[in-house]
Parts: C-alpha cells; structure tokens; sequence
C-alpha cells in the first residue's frame, strides 16, 4: 500500500503535470523545483513584476507551476 501511495503521489505531483496535461503545450519558464514549482520567484519579487517578467519573455499566455506544480496560467493579452 506504501509503495502505491507514493506512486499515487509521484504521478500526480511530477509526471502529469510535466508530460501528460494538455497545459504543457503552452510556453513557461522551466520548472524550478519539485515541490515548491515556481513559487520561489514569485515570494523573491513582486507579483507584478515577475507576472510582467513571465509576460515579456514568453508572450501573452504562459503556464506556470504552483506549489507541488499546479499548474496555472497567466493571461496578460486581451
């Protein structure tokens, strides 16, 4: 049953997110660690700047990950 919850949480965590969402076809930054996703350069700046940041350098819609890499995206084109 331990090995299964960890596999229940690895897949839900690291592989569907990074590889099997329909989101990981939409431009983002690289995942920056496994548990905390992007949520580091957000606590490093202000929301606005980094959201500004993120819209600069991959266009108007980006996907970015949360804490245990949520997904969620971010968009900055009407």
């Amino acid at each position: 049953a331990f090995v299964a919850f960890i596999s229940y949480i690895v897949y839900k965590c690291y592989i569907y997110p990074l590889y099997l969402s329909p989101l990981c076809k939409i431009p983002g930054p690289p995942v920056d660690s496994f548990i905390l996703g992007h949520y580091h350069s957000f606590l490093s700046r202000q929301i606005s700047e980094a959201s500004a940041r993120l819209a600069q350098q991959y266009g108007g819609i980006v996907r970015y990950y949360g804490l245990f890499n949520k997904s969620y995206l971010l968009i900055s084109d009407p």
